[in-house]
């Protein structure tokens, strides 16, 4: 039976991070003691926070969040970053709380606060061209961590380049289609075309 083709599963972007330095892939990611396998999981993890956390049309959001018991606003622990959506309200995100900069408290919100937010979502929620950039770019970070080899280095980036340039295409194409859902955008759009 031939493999499967489709979108990256994070076991085939494990053993590709790992085939990099000519090791076995994994049959699974079960923890069996591999310190390759561990290192490998760690740093997918740890590249795939990192390039969400620049916002891309899959991962950029505007949600309602509504106070505590407390009048606290906590801040959801998959935002990796977050800001208000209205202007006039001078508050600003400190640690897992909004923080009112006027009244130099975390508490006494008592209205719901739009946030327009950059969720970090799990590696198989992601479209393939953030999974291919990610699995790459985890890759390079992999050999330079773990071998050193300026050789495979330099394919790597290659690749990490190539891989950036198609996330940013997908990203520019959504936009794009996006745009003309946009009420303040087709409006510009139309009193320009009018």
């Amino acid at each position: 039976m031939a493999e499967q083709l489709g979108r990256t599963t994070r076991l085939q972007a494990v053993s590709v991070i790992i085939g990099t330095i000519g090791e076995a892939a994994p049959v699974t990611l079960e923890d069996d003691g591999r310190a390759d396998l561990i290192a490998a999981e760690r740093i997918l993890d740890e590249t795939s926070v990192a390039v969400q956390e620049n916002g891309w049309y899959f991962n950029s959001t505007v949600r309602t969040i509504t106070p505590g018991l407390t009048g606290k606003i906590s801040i959801p622990q998959y935002a990796l970053r977050a800001d208000v959506v209205d202007p006039t309200l001078n508050y600003v995100v400190r640690g897992d709380y909004l923080y009112d900069l006027d009244t130099n408290a975390y508490g006494g919100f008592t209205k719901d606060v739009e946030l327009a937010m950059v969720e970090q979502l799990a590696f198989e929620e992601l479209p393939q061209a953030a999974r291919r950039h990610i699995m790459i770019r985890a890759a390079r970070v992999f050999v330079d961590r773990e071998v050193g080899d300026r050789v495979i280095r330099s394919f790597t980036k290659e690749d990490e380049q190539e891989s950036l340039l198609r996330l940013e295409q997908a990203d520019s194409e959504a936009m794009d289609a996006n745009m003309f859902n946009d009420p303040e955008y087709t409006a510009v759009l139309n009193r320009w075309l009018s």
